[in-house]
């Protein structure tokens, strides 16, 4: 699971970002994903780099154990 995401989430994410194109290599013809896939990929991205940022600054402040995004 990743931090900030529920099961879902972090399921559906991992299932978009296997859809990714690679950067560089042989998928460099790639098409590049619809619009949609896209969008939600960066709204579960972007929900999960905020989470992990305020947890890290949580820890930075010796304030862990009361971290929301752990049980």
């Amino acid at each position: 699971m990743l931090v900030g995401l529920t099961l879902e989430e972090t399921s559906e994410f991992e299932g978009l970002d296997t859809s990714l194109p690679m950067l560089g290599g042989e998928a460099q013809g790639a098409e590049l994903m619809p619009s949609a896939v896209e969008g939600r990929w960066l709204e579960l991205y972007d929900k999960h780099d905020k989470a992990w940022i305020q947890w890290k600054a949580d820890l930075r402040a010796g304030q862990a154990g009361n971290s929301p995004f752990f049980n």
